[in-house]
């Protein structure tokens, strides 16, 4: 790979050997496990492991009041605050679950599994009733994100 150009950050090597080239030697997995961060970074990956953490904890205590709630993960919950809230004060969340309806100039929309239109809370109620991204589910891509 070296030989054809790919730059050395863009690939590990599983596997060791005794009997491999000092050249890739850096590049295989052990190796590059076995890096040093220095001080700052450590300090850095901590306050972040922290910010993960706190967030997962406050998604999950949101999840649990939609949860017990049985309008929480309506149309009227979502038109009437938390499309409002998400975009004010959790925009990359917003942003997940954000459905722009609009019809096109040649009269399609898209439409659910159902063959009903898709509202702009349809996200909003496939992520409350623990579902995928439904209609907008790219096939074979991983969940990211709140997915």
């Amino acid at each position: 790979l070296m030989d054809a150009g790919v730059p050395e950050t863009s690939f590990v090597r599983l596997g060791s050997s005794p009997r491999i080239s000092a050249r890739l030697k850096p590049r295989c997995l052990r190796e590059i496990g076995q890096a040093k961060f220095t001080q700052l970074e450590n300090k850095a990956f901590a306050v972040l492991k922290r910010e993960e953490e706190h967030l997962i904890k406050r998604l999950q205590e949101v999840q649990t009041r939609l949860d017990k709630s049985q309008w929480g993960g309506s149309q009227y919950w979502w038109n009437s605050a938390v499309n409002d809230f998400l975009q004010a004060e959790y925009y990359d969340e917003w942003d997940q679950l954000h459905v722009v309806v609009e019809g096109t100039q040649d009269g399609f929309q898209t439409v659910a599994h159902n063959n009903k239109a898709v509202t702009p809370s349809y996200l909003w109620e496939q992520w409350c009733q623990g579902k995928d991204r439904g209609v907008f589910q790219v096939k074979g891509e991983q969940p990211t994100g709140i997915w």
